[in-house]
């Protein structure tokens, strides 16, 4: 995938019974600061990952993508009420 000129790669995890033909749900990894990188492949290794990657049946896909090494989130902070 490209993102502004830059390459970023990312990992989608596909169920073994996956067909194109049956609805499936996503589910979107944001991992943390800790897991920023370009090889995406430090996303897996954590969280939802370990689990996922030993298991042959889990009922959804699961998009792992990946945020540059040096970048970070400048957003506001969120308030808890």
């Amino acid at each position: 995938m490209s993102v502004a000129g830059q390459s970023r790669h990312y990992q989608v995890f596909v169920p073994f019974s996956y067909t194109p033909s049956q609805r499936w749900p996503v589910i979107l990894f944001l991992h943390g600061a800790g897991e920023r990188g370009d090889d995406g492949l430090l996303q897996t290794q954590v969280g939802l990952g370990p689990p996922f990657a030993r298991c042959a049946r889990f009922p959804a896909i699961i998009v792992f993508p990946t945020a540059a090494a040096e970048s970070a989130w400048t957003g506001p902070k969120p308030t808890w009420v």
